[in-house]
């Protein structure tokens, strides 16, 4: 995904336009990428790597995926066409409220 996906300047500036984007690698945080994991695998969601998780600022996995092209390509949905559908499940609280995973992420002070 870093070489076309993230690399699209249409797909990296609605990123940047409408989200916060932290990148985990495996090899330095297999803890975090571990429970993401398992967090979208209790939704029923693609929980390979690699692995795109979006989250509320509250720390509620709400939606996610795994690999998404910067364009549709055999059948797979665009990067732009699942955070589309992510920021409409972002809208509506009672969803999020039923359909999702809170994860517990330690906090630095």
């Amino acid at each position: 995904m870093d070489r076309d996906t993230y690399t699209n300047p249409a797909t990296s500036d609605y990123i940047n336009q409408h989200f916060v984007s932290i990148k985990v690698d495996f090899d330095s945080a297999p803890e975090l990428v571990a429970q993401l994991q398992r967090a979208q695998a209790v939704l029923n969601l693609p929980a390979g790597l690699p692995l795109i998780s979006f989250i509320t600022p509250e720390g509620k996995l709400y939606f996610g995926a795994g690999y998404l092209p910067a364009e549709r390509k055999a059948g797979k949905p665009s990067f732009r066409e699942a955070a589309e559908e992510a920021q409409s499940r972002y809208a509506d609280k009672t969803k999020i409220e039923e359909e999702s995973f809170q994860l517990e992420v330690a906090r630095k002070p």
